[in-house]
């Protein structure tokens, strides 16, 4: 049985900061994607397909989403970003519980606990 950490783990990526105006999908309800993709000249279907890919499917990158049209893709690329929150520290317990704290786009945090 492996002992797992009691102190929390400090997660050694750097601090990401975006030096861009395209807007995060993440976070948007399904409504306020679509819309986010009508206002920029695309059609209200995409809004499904983008939602499958990111919440589905986890990705965050607009180039992996096959049954998108790669012109389409660029398009998203150029105007929109997939950025999830930063981990900060992690702690996990014995019993697999395991907890976040987790650091927004504009600088707020939040924690966050999984229990098994």
């Amino acid at each position: 049985m492996a002992i797992l950490p009691s102190e929390p783990l400090q997660i050694a990526e750097p601090r990401r900061r975006r030096n861009d105006t395209r807007r995060n999908l993440i976070g948007l309800s399904r409504e306020q994607l679509k819309s986010a993709l009508v206002e920029a000249g695309l059609e209200p279907f995409r809004a499904r397909q983008v939602w499958q890919w990111i919440y589905w499917h986890g990705v965050a990158d607009f180039g992996r989403m096959s049954n998108i049209a790669k012109k389409t893709r660029e398009r998203l690329g150029e105007l929109f970003v997939i950025e999830r929150p930063e981990i900060v520290t992690e702690q996990r317990s014995v019993d697999g519980t395991r907890k976040w704290l987790l650091r927004f786009a504009d600088g707020n945090e939040a924690e966050t606990v999984n229990i098994p």
